[in-house]
């Protein structure tokens, strides 16, 4: 070739449909794993659906947690899977939290050896419940944020960045009005 006609310089090709870009699929999962059910624990509590929002609610810390372990996964071909399982172990998280304390409780109020066996059985009983009473909220949660994650990671980084910034967004000015409505609903404000 002539050296008076040079080469354009190499640009990066655009990744294919379906392929993953340069986004972390875990910081994708931790924040969109706290943004929807934020968004959710919002608008359930404007729609007066408190028992949606209170589990919702607790959902924000446990989908981050959960998003930053499950998010590549989601992001990958056994993405079913995986959100099932992260759905359905949310509920058990906040379960065994609460199932703790109780034993604690139990074992500390009343004799040692007959309050921790009551409070296991009852732990047991508040298991079960947490996963019945929860799964119904947290499966449809965990399948809106592995399309989220999914989509996403198949982005370029800086409209990944731009789209789960505009969420996060979205869902702290929804937080933030729901704080101040409850706030207000509760006696606290004004």
């Amino acid at each position: 070739m002539d050296a008076a006609w040079p080469l354009p310089p190499a640009t990066p090709a655009a990744p294919a449909v379906g392929a993953r870009s340069g986004a972390n699929p875990a910081l994708l999962g931790l924040l969109i794993g706290a943004a929807v059910p934020a968004l959710v624990a919002s608008a359930a509590w404007w729609l007066n659906q408190p028992y949606v929002a209170a589990v919702a609610g607790v959902g924000i810390v446990i989908g981050a947690a959960i998003g930053v372990v499950a998010g590549p996964r989601m992001a990958g071909p056994d993405w079913i899977g995986s959100t099932i399982l992260a759905a359905l172990v949310a509920p058990l998280i906040a379960g065994v939290v609460i199932a703790v304390l109780f034993v604690i409780g139990m074992v500390a109020s009343a004799e040692p050896a007959l309050g921790l066996f009551y409070g296991l059985i009852y732990a047991l009983v508040i298991l079960v419940v947490a996963e019945i009473a929860g799964a119904p909220v947290t499966l449809p949660i965990g399948f809106i944020v592995a399309v989220l994650v999914r989509r996403a990671a198949r982005m370029r980084p800086e409209w990944a960045a731009f789209h789960v910034g505009l969420l996060v967004v979205a869902a702290l000015v929804a937080g933030g009005l729901t704080l101040v409505a409850m706030a207000g609903t509760f006696g606290v404000v004004g």
